[in-house]
């Protein structure tokens, strides 16, 4: 992104022992290959051995917890959807199939470039680009997107079930919409308008962020208004979800909490016993709106910060920028947990999923569990 080690003007000698100045911020001044397509890009035989060594473990990390995690949401989420299909669940999945190529695709090819130097390649820098840059998009607008389905099923309840009833399929034309436009952007570098380069610790391709042209800072400001725009819409829609929670648990409590109990037959305890589930599922999926929001915004705030500053060309540091590169990425890993930790279906289907494993990886030693998949998710 931006450097520590000079103004960013860097002077390469072509064959003819000509001197070209080139400006370009998201790389070091003093560069020693002019062959190579990036201005001042050195790959990652410059870094520290201590920074390859931290880079790279949490690399492995991350790919490894996300993967592995999403593919556990992705099974547990398969029976729930069989038994109860819900929008929230819909875009759960979704949004694990995003984090699944972000964490597969998305971050194998920076964690090879700290021992690799791929990005001499152009290629490879351009497809690492557009994959970063068309799942950020396209996971910044599905968590918006399910933050303002929750606000808008629990302020218009009668406008939620005419438009967005089990039987619509407005809400994949909405998807299907996201995906093209996440698509349409990541792919505005490789068209000319700005381009995807190296950035610190120059193990992953992103569009320029201080890319000057017209073109280029057209791609940068679209990208920050996108961002922008998801986190105001996150913001406003969980606080809605929230205040609205809270009031509609003091006006209407719980019929444990009225001390009336429930009657233990005829349509009045049948009719108890559902609102008291429904009540419990609207507060589950609120819940885990809520803490899917809250963990996006600490992680993509800083970026969008990031990308506003390195353009205006204030706030210049490498070390904050790769940290704002790592909370971006750790936000794929930490959806998956957030899960298990909120809703109950998930974390007895993924514990479900492990004890088998463990009991087929010892050869039938370890017990198997009781519940089946399908039994644990109801």
């Amino acid at each position: 992104m931006n450097s520590k080690v000079g103004n960013g003007s860097a002077n390469f000698s072509g064959t003819s022992s000509t001197t070209t100045t080139v400006s370009y911020r998201s790389v070091p001044a003093n560069a020693t290959a002019p062959s190579l397509p990036y201005p001042g890009y050195r790959g990652p035989a410059a870094l520290p051995a201590w920074l390859q060594a931290l880079a790279s473990v949490t690399l492995v990390f991350m790919i490894t917890v996300g993967i592995f995690g999403n593919i556990l949401i992705l099974i547990v989420n398969r029976y729930i959807m069989k038994r109860r299909k819900t929008w929230p669940t819909v875009l759960l999945r979704w949004l694990a199939w995003t984090d699944v190529l972000n964490c597969s695709i998305g971050l194998v090819i920076p964690l090879v470039g700290y021992f690799v130097d791929v990005y001499s390649v152009a290629a490879l820098c351009d497809l690492n680009g557009i994959v970063l840059f068309g799942l950020s998009v396209a996971s910044q607008l599905i968590v918006a997107l399910m933050s303002a389905e929750r606000c808008l099923s629990l302020l218009k309840p009668f406008a939620y079930e005419a438009h967005f009833g089990p039987d619509s399929v407005k809400m994949y034309y909405i998807l299907g919409g996201i995906v093209l436009y996440s698509l349409i952007v990541a792919l505005l570098p490789t068209f000319g308008l700005n381009r995807n380069v190296p950035h610190y610790p120059y193990t992953f391709c992103m569009f320029d962020f201080t890319d000057t042209t017209p073109g280029g800072r057209f791609v940068v400001y679209l990208n920050f208004i996108n961002l922008s725009g998801c986190l105001v819409i996150i913001l406003v829609a969980n606080v809605l979800i929230a205040v609205y929670a809270w009031r509609f648990r003091q006006v209407f409590p719980t019929p444990e909490e009225d001390g009336e109990g429930t009657d233990s037959d005829g349509r009045r305890g049948s009719r108890r016993r559902q609102v008291t589930h429904d009540r419990r599922l609207q507060t589950r999926l609120a819940k885990l709106t809520l803490a899917v929001a809250t963990c996006f915004t600490m992680c993509w705030l800083l970026f969008a910060v990031r990308i506003l500053t390195n353009q205006l060309q204030v706030w210049l540091d490498d070390d904050v920028d790769f940290l704002a590169a790592r909370l971006m990425s750790f936000n794929s890993v930490i959806n998956p947990l957030l899960y298990i930790a909120i809703c109950r279906p998930y974390r007895r289907g993924c514990w479900v999923i492990l004890l088998t494993a463990f009991h087929y990886l010892t050869c039938r030693g370890a017990r198997k569990p009781d519940t089946t998949l399908n039994q644990s998710v109801a």
